[in-house]
């Protein structure tokens, strides 16, 4: 990946999402968007939209993106493992 997080999901949703989220908030829909994988045969029935959704939220909290500061036993692996 590129270290501004170019080539995440995160990203390619902002891209894609970001202009439309006051007519995705209003939608009379249950899900924001579509997920299709490319190369992927697929029937959208929430398997790919949960893991689009899977795949952001690891974005965002990796260190893919540089949204979050580690703290410090983070950034020396210290403390609770999960």
């Amino acid at each position: 990946t590129s270290p501004h997080g170019q080539y995440t999901m995160f990203h390619q949703a902002y891209k894609q999402l970001h202009s439309l989220v006051h007519e995705l908030s209003r939608s009379k829909y249950d899900r924001l968007w579509l997920a299709q994988y490319l190369g992927m045969y697929s029937i959208d029935q929430d398997g790919p939209y949960r893991d689009s959704i899977s795949c952001i939220c690891d974005d965002i909290c990796s260190t893919r993106l540089p949204l979050f500061i580690l703290c410090p036993n983070g950034r020396t692996n210290n403390g609770l493992k999960s």
